[in-house]
């Protein structure tokens, strides 16, 4: 190896690591609120770990504002949660919230036997 190959070799290896240092952060917070629900409602969501979790929430009143599951997400991660309210004459609402920002949202309509469902993937 003659003195070029290896002074290019000792330029590069300082350029690749300031170059991965500058690697973009793109780890976010995810979170799932469930609003206007009367009295409760079921929830299948997933969160970190790839696998959809069942979990059943009871609220006082339309304005409790139950927060459902936050975890760190990276961009490209898909976001599900379904809600089932337990009381027909309530219109429950549902958010997915990325970085403190709405990202989706649904509420249910007047057919009170379908869930109320938010998917997709968090944005780049």
């Amino acid at each position: 190896m003659n003195m070029k190959n290896l002074r290019l070799i000792f330029l590069l290896i300082p350029l690749f690591l300031w170059l991965a240092a500058c690697e973009k952060e793109d780890s976010h917070t995810v979170s799932y609120m469930v609003t206007n629900s009367e009295t409760g409602f079921t929830a299948r969501y997933s969160n970190e770990a790839p696998v959809v979790q069942t979990a059943t929430y009871s609220t006082q009143s339309k304005s409790d504002k139950i927060v459902v599951s936050s975890w760190l997400a990276e961009s490209g991660d898909i976001v599900y949660i379904s809600v089932l309210d337990t009381t027909p004459d309530s219109y429950v609402q549902v958010r997915v919230y990325v970085d403190g920002k709405i990202y989706k949202q649904a509420s249910r309509t007047n057919d009170n036997t379908m869930p109320v469902t938010v998917s997709g993937v968090v944005p780049y």
